[in-house]
């Protein structure tokens, strides 16, 4: 995940340098792996000016020029088609590292030296956009703006003075995944304040849901879906500063609706998607699970054949994305999109999870929806991106947000006691300063109650951290942020165990006491010939590549594996038996069922004897 300095100060006031800041973000547990300086790379390359160009005495194809960075005036030969005099010109002085030598098969750098060319000193390079990484032209120099100070460095010029961090965020906190979610742990550590973006939208009278509707069939794989329609927009290329935004943390821009959709998903870590309105038949969003077999073609020109029960998002008619994970090419913007549908939804980690791996496609959106974003974002997200689009790309927006939202995912409660911070930390923190720390990172302290221990108050967690879940993990937050190079190492501590002792797991004292009434257990293979698994239900599943027919769909009873144990041993002479079995069952969901490992699935324990 690459994060921009520059774009990070927008939400939080940073007074410290790129490297002690990583620092302190790499002890509080998110990970600086790198950090990348833009402008360094062009150390030593400055704006200049061609005063006068000659012909080269000793070769047709090259000029002597004189270029002048304010200092100085350097003789350079240059072999370029088009320089000429008055031009501004980006200049490479002897010291400098070129990027990109022109003249080497694999492109590697250069160092500039003073040399002779045909006889004429050299003393520098008036570089090409090939060579300075910028472009893919080679043959004519790089021609700058009029406007240009001659003798500034390059990088001022081309507004590289940003610093890149790439940062390793552990798959438990997706809320890292974006510039608001560092901000918000830069805050907390530094005792500074998050900046949210300011949205205002200019709304027109028209109500979006007289032009739309969304229907979610499936709430559980889709808690909620959240969409606003913009009307009368044009597409086209993005300006400067959200083109260099998106490419300082490596997302090549492509027009201006879908680079505001990948701006905003960088800013706030929630995935947004834009269909072209046209093209939705029947103006309908409906979220439905897949039958098996379709084939999808996805915005990236391949077709992918689904499986049984992924999520997809449709219109009245057919399929029109792969739910969390790509779009389709049927609704893919184009130059003629005027009119255009924000899809801003949050669908359950699980689900997107499994359909990522089958189709082997990692996308932004599916890094994040896998992990979990907040499901309490959609609303303010989608807004933004109307917000910026409406800004950059012409338009009106409709009035509303058409937003399913079945059954609200609240704020997780956990309770803390405050004597137990100390004790797992061995510090000596008081409640105020504890409670003060998790404020910082907006969880928040409850009321207290009647009847409720003063040493355990409760605390809201934001539904951004979906990672925060026990009493433990609120300690390890007060950790992170107070400093766990401000821990003091002590050799000894104190351990209180719990009086409460364990109950048995009620399998292995069925499994006891089976054995002790003379019973013997049997183990049996969880896999039969289809016929035999067909008796126990009809709803079988089946194996994808068998080993043999026998082995071709997983039971759905017991009992077939058991009566072939004692026909095997009725067979070899054992006719007193007292057998059990206790085992795991399959079948598909008929549909009010819920499976233990992933619908449609079912898995259950059963015993026979």
């Amino acid at each position: 995940m690459k994060i921009s300095l520059d774009w990070l100060r927008k939400y939080v006031s940073i007074n410290r340098s790129a490297e002690r800041l990583a620092e302190q973000l790499t002890l509080a547990g998110l990970e600086v792996e790198s950090i990348e300086h833009l402008g360094k790379k062009y150390e030593n390359f400055y704006v200049g000016e061609v005063q006068k160009v000659e012909k080269h005495p000793n070769a047709d194809k090259l000029t002597i020029c004189l270029v002048t960075i304010g200092k100085e005036v350097l003789k350079i030969v240059c072999g370029a088609p088009n320089v000429a005099a008055g031009q501004k010109v980006a200049v490479g002085v002897v010291g400098a590292i070129v990027p990109h030598n022109q003249h080497d098969p694999e492109g590697k750098p250069l160092l500039l030296e003073r040399v002779e060319i045909r006889g004429v000193e050299s003393n520098g390079m008036i570089c090409s956009e090939y060579e300075l990484g910028l472009g893919e032209d080679s043959e004519r120099i790089l021609v700058l703006d009029k406007k240009a100070k001659v003798g500034s460095p390059l990088t001022k010029y081309l507004g590289l003075t940003d610093t890149v961090f790439e940062i390793a965020a552990t798959p438990n906190r997706p809320d890292c995944l974006s510039h608001m979610g560092v901000a918000r742990e830069v805050a907390a550590l530094f005792r500074g304040k998050v900046r949210k973006p300011v949205v205002q939208l200019r709304e027109s009278k028209e109500p979006a849901e007289k032009y739309a509707s969304v229907r979610i069939e499936n709430p559980a794989d889709c808690p909620r879906y959240s969409a606003r329609i913009l009307c009368g927009l044009k597409v086209g290329p993005s300006p400067d500063w959200l083109q260099d935004s998106l490419r300082s943390v490596g997302i090549r821009p492509a027009n201006n609706v879908v680079d505001v959709t990948n701006f905003v998903l960088m800013e706030l870590g929630h995935p947004l998607h834009a269909f072209d309105f046209d093209k939705l038949a029947g103006k309908k969003i409906i979220v439905n699970r897949s039958k098996g077999g379709e084939v999808f073609k996805t915005l990236d020109g391949k077709e992918r054949k689904l499986r049984i029960g992924t999520l997809l998002i449709c219109d009245a008619e057919r399929p029109v994305a792969i739910a969390g994970v790509m779009g389709g090419a049927n609704t893919e913007i184009s130059d003629r999109t005027e009119n255009v549908l924000i899809e801003s939804a949050y669908f359950a980690p699980r689900g997107i999870r499994r359909t990522s791996k089958y189709l082997g496609v990692s996308t932004d959106a599916s890094q994040r929806f896998e992990r979990g974003v907040d499901p309490n974002l959609t609303r303010f997200a989608v807004d933004r991106c109307a917000q910026l689009m409406q800004e950059i790309c012409g338009g009106r927006v409709l009035k509303g947000v058409i937003d399913v939202y079945p059954k609200k995912i609240k704020r997780r409660k956990i309770p803390l006691r405050m004597n137990k911070v100390n004790e797992i930390l061995g510090s000596d923190l008081n409640s105020k300063k504890i409670t003060r720390i998790l404020s910082s990172l907006e969880i928040t302290a409850m009321k207290k109650k009647a009847g409720r221990k003063r040493d355990r108050p409760m605390f809201q967690v934001p539904t951004f951290r979906p990672d925060l879940e026990r009493e433990i993990d609120l300690i390890e937050e007060v950790a992170r942020v107070y400093g766990y190079d401000k821990i003091e190492t002590k050799t000894e501590t104190v351990l209180k165990f719990s009086p409460q002792i364990s109950t048995t797991n009620l399998t292995d004292e069925l499994r006891e006491l089976l054995v002790g009434q003379g019973y013997h257990e049997v183990i049996t293979n969880s896999m039969q010939n289809r016929s035999v698994a067909a008796l126990g239900n009809e709803k079988l599943i089946e194996v994808i590549n068998p080993i043999s027919e026998d082995m071709a769909a997983l039971r759905t009873s017991l009992v077939p594996g058991l009566l072939d144990v004692i026909r095997h041993n009725i067979y070899h002479g054992t006719k007193d038996l007292r057998l059990f079995e206790i085992g795991n069952v399959f079948h598909v969901s008929s549909g009010s069922e819920k499976g233990k490992f992933f619908d449609p699935y079912v898995e259950v324990e059963k015993l026979l004897l």
